[in-house]
């Protein structure tokens, strides 16, 4: 009998090993998958403590990303692949930087940033020469915004005026007060710059062979004084442009907005933005589009069949819905700020203690091809996955497993009360029927938890109701079996004590296949 039982326990304890290895490939599964087959998974290429954007530069056989650290500039080399090979740092006096621009120049390259001191707003640039070295600093006063728009051109909102700047620092400008922000994205031929003049009056114009358009009005929106906006940005299709604002009412987000206004300045649309009928869009940039406007921004990507983390999106936003969604980034820490040059992307992604790594991904397929392999951080974050899923299924016995253990209880309860007149027969007989009972009660639960509002959580096959009752059964035969070799070396016992180490063993076991799925 002791030879059976123990034979049993193992058969339980091998049981338990087969469900822990099932949800460890799965979640293995889930964070081994690129963002999307469109994109690759992202490389790491830098670290610091930021709160501004990355700007990424793609030349022949490198890419350059500029980000902030603290006090220090960085920009970090790798070949097209994303290895690393080489990181330069400058260090800078400002500590609040507004935001900061990369440019490739026609002797180098300019590193800049936008801040401010006593009220009045500047931009300090970095000229490098083609070498990264620094040649020398300049610095430009009453600069209120500063945005790139491409590798070689970036606008600087002036207090009186908003230029636009290329390779050859050559400025186009034009007529602009109280400008609140700026932004601007390519066009076929040139680029649309987009700005907020005043509160809630949004202004554009066109630059186009060397001249810059006058500025027409996209809307005027009549807003509450606790409405206020923050970041914008813009994109076109040659027909009409399109433009994001981030709203917040009374300091808290509210989603974005998104205004469709045509090119000639005679009409415009005002909708709120959904992307997979979530409000939440947020750090958008705009790039042009053939059909729509074309954005990259902060939203939910779903994680498995239960969750959803921030992500980076790209979609298209045109006659007030969004469409052509794609997810960029896989992570499951928070992705921010991504900037967009041809087929790479480049976006930070919070590490820890206030760290953000800087990352790059691709639609490149040699950059898929050397980087969508498997990495040891993915095995890693499964088996921790893993074991948090166990805590959980040990944890929510006190949620779903007292549905089907104090009924069950009760009852053996009773039982065992007036058990010390039955036959050893009878006691056995009455342990097998109080283990039916449990298991058609825990199998009933169970149907009722994971296969009512949790169905669309469960993987195949594991969704179909006949394999969720195999395996109930399945986990209900072993554990009572074992509670009953148990009882027969000694029936003189309460049927209660043996009854509960199987029940116990029944509801870790069943708890352990479905609560990771639907916790």
């Amino acid at each position: 009998m002791k030879k059976i039982a123990s034979k049993v326990g193992a058969a339980i304890g091998l049981v338990f090993l087969v469900i822990l290895g099932f949800h460890y490939a799965y979640n293995f599964n889930i964070l081994k998958e690129p963002p999307s087959n469109l994109w690759s998974k992202e490389v790491k290429v830098g670290q610091g403590k930021m709160n501004t954007n990355s700007v990424l530069i793609k030349e022949e056989n490198r890419l350059l990303v500029g980000y902030l650290d603290g006090k220090n500039l960085h920009i970090s080399v790798s070949d097209l692949q994303g290895k690393v090979k080489e990181e330069k740092e400058y260090q800078i006096d400002e500590e609040f930087i507004k935001n900061i621009v990369f440019l490739k120049t026609q002797d180098g390259y300019t590193l800049g940033y936008n801040s401010t001191d006593n009220g009045t707003g500047y931009m300090d640039k970095l000229l490098l020469d083609k070498d990264l070295t620094l040649i020398k600093k300049d610095k430009l006063e009453k600069v209120r915004e500063i945005y790139q728009i491409s590798n070689n051109n970036y606008l600087i909102a002036f207090e009186d005026r908003i230029s636009i700047i290329d390779e050859k620092a050559q400025e186009i400008s034009v007529p602009a007060k109280d400008v609140g922000m700026v932004t601007g994205s390519k066009t076929k031929a040139g680029f649309l710059v987009c700005y907020l003049e005043g509160k809630d009056t949004f202004k554009f114009f066109i630059v186009e062979d060397g001249k810059a358009t006058e500025s027409k009005k996209a809307i005027s929106l009549n807003k509450a004084d606790s409405v206020s906006y923050n970041k914008i940005s813009c994109s076109t299709d040659g027909v009409k442009g399109y433009i994001l604002l981030e709203e917040a009412v009374k300091g808290e987000f509210s989603g974005s907005k998104g205004i469709e206004f045509n090119l000639d300045g005679s009409d415009s649309k005002f909708k709120q933005v959904y992307v997979n009928e979530s409000d939440v869009i947020y750090d958008n940039v705009g790039i042009y589009s053939e059909d729509g406007g074309k954005f990259y921004g902060t939203s939910t990507r779903p994680v498995g069949r239960k969750g959803s983390e921030p992500a980076i999106v790209s979609f298209t936003f045109k006659d007030g819905v969004t469409k052509d969604v794609e997810y960029v980034s896989r992570l499951r820490e928070l992705t921010l700020y991504p900037y967009v040059e041809e087929d790479y992307v480049s976006f930070i992604s919070f590490s820890k203690n206030g760290i953000f790594d800087v990352n790059i991904a691709s639609t490149s397929d040699k950059f898929k091809e050397v980087n969508n392999g498997t990495r040891i951080t993915e095995r890693t974050g499964a088996l921790w996955l893993t074991l948090e899923g166990l805590l959980y299924s040990i944890s929510f016995i006190f949620v779903y497993g007292l549905r089907w253990i104090f009924p069950i209880g009760i009852v053996a309860g009773v039982y065992s009360f007036f058990d010390y007149s039955y036959s050893e027969k009878r006691k056995l007989r009455g342990f097998l029927v109080l283990s039916v009972f449990g298991i058609i009660l825990k199998t009933s639960s169970i149907l009722k938890i994971s296969y009512t509002d949790y169905i669309a959580l469960l993987p195949e096959p594991l969704a179909y109701k006949g394999v969720g009752i195999l395996i109930c059964a399945i986990l209900g035969i072993l554990s009572y079996v074992f509670g009953y070799l148990l009882f027969k070396r000694d029936t003189e016992e309460m049927i209660i004590i043996k009854f509960s180490i199987a029940l116990i063993i029944d509801t870790i076991l069943t708890l352990a296949v479905f609560v990771p799925l639907i916790a």
